[in-house]
């Protein structure tokens, strides 16, 4: 459990309390042949497992559950079992995201690389003190091949893949954002230096590793003397 997280507690909500939210639906649109089977179980009178909401600031958002609070509208009814945790958006994002990816019906590419995008923000490509996971774990997580994660984080968070590529240990804070207009360069950049880096460490004879120093150098100097550069901060 996490530290913003409490344990869900089972309550009877209105169905108009419910915010819908489609950022916490990671499926591009409804099943109707679902909608229709679960409303056919609900009319039948057996039970469904109570739909699971995320209480953030004190507002419900629907993260597991839209098709059978569909049906359940269909029936005219007002009211629906839910699971109710309190907790932050960002992790209310990856319960929506974790939901889906539990469900038999298997997600759309597109709405899979929605629910990496949410898996980045809540941190989970994150391990204790800082480290990252593996490109490949990842994709066994998500269940795609690791080159096609590396391929999201580039695009879709180019800070991180940088780091990644960096840096075997990451100590950020705060939430991850997307930055799409950061050039497309900057993880390949990284990654070239870590292997000139890799290069230096693996060269015992001094007039080479002096040589390597003396060009790094010389780049560094041409890079800065180019201008329209910063140094900031990291985001996270």
């Amino acid at each position: 459990m996490k530290a913003n997280e409490t344990a869900a507690t089972v309550a009877r909500l209105y169905i108009n309390q419910l915010a819908r939210d489609e950022a916490f639906q990671m499926r591009a649109k409804l099943d109707a042949g679902a909608v229709k089977r679960y409303e056919g179980v609900y009319r039948s009178g057996k039970a469904m497992p109570p739909v699971k909401v995320a209480q953030v600031d004190g507002v419900f958002i629907l993260v597991d559950g839209w098709h059978r609070v569909a049906a359940l509208e269909r029936l005219g009814q007002t009211q629906v079992e839910a699971e109710v945790v309190d907790t932050s958006r960002d992790e209310a994002l990856w319960m929506a995201a974790e939901a889906n990816l539990e469900h038999g019906v298997p997600l759309k590419a597109k709405e899979l690389r929605e629910v990496f995008r949410a898996y980045v923000r809540s941190k989970r490509h994150v391990l204790p003190r800082g480290k990252f996971k593996s490109y490949r774990d990842i994709g066994a997580e998500l269940g795609k091949p690791a080159s096609t994660i590396y391929n999201w984080m580039s695009k879709d968070f180019p800070r991180v893949a940088a780091k990644m590529a960096g840096h075997e240990n990451f100590k950020g804070t705060g939430g991850l954002q997307e930055i799409p207009h950061t050039p497309s360069q900057l993880a390949p950049a990284m990654q070239s230096l870590q292997q000139l880096l890799a290069a230096f460490q693996s060269t015992s004879d001094p007039d080479d590793r002096g040589a390597i120093l003396t060009e790094a150098k010389r780049v560094v100097n041409e890079m800065e003397g180019s201008g329209n550069w910063r140094v900031e901060d990291p985001d996270f």
